[in-house]
Order: structure tokens, then C-alpha cells, then sequence
């Protein structure tokens, strides 16, 4: 089951939708049930890595799994 309430393509649409729209992000994302942070951050990832920017991420790439697991507190 996937994590993402959207599709890409979904949000591709929502994101053209903004943009002929003319309106501040903030007014037409609570408008349309989507967190103003959100919508700002697929706008980012959009410009930067286009299309496939949108993709649900698969794993967590933030920390290479060695490093993960030295990061966990110890008991």
C-alpha cells in the first residue's frame, strides 16, 4: 500500500492547476485539502528533478544504513 495520498501524476496536475490559477500557494492548497508546506515542497522538487521529483520516495536515502545504525541510542 503506498504511503502518498497523491499520484505523480496527480500532483502534476494539482501543480498546473496552481499555476494558470494565479493564486498564493497558501490560498489554493487549503482550498484544494493540501498542506501549504506540502504543495511548496513538490514545487521544489518539481523545478529541481521534474516529473520523476514527484515520485513517492521508495526508501529513506537521508543516511547510509552503517550510519543509521551507529545513530541509534544504545541501551
Amino acid at each position: 500500500m503506498p504511503r502518498a495520498k497523491y499520484t505523480t501524476a496527480e500532483k502534476l496536475v494539482i501543480l498546473e492547476t496552481l499555476r494558470k490559477s494565479g493564486e498564493r500557494v497558501g490560498i489554493f492548497a487549503q482550498a484544494h485539502g493540501v498542506d501549504p508546506h506540502t504543495m511548496r515542497d513538490w514545487q521544489a522538487l518539481y523545478e529541481r528533478d521534474g516529473f520523476a521529483g514527484l515520485a513517492e520516495a521508495r526508501k529513506n536515502q537521508h543516511y547510509s544504513q552503517g550510519l543509521s545504525w551507529r545513530r541509534l541510542p544504545r541501551t
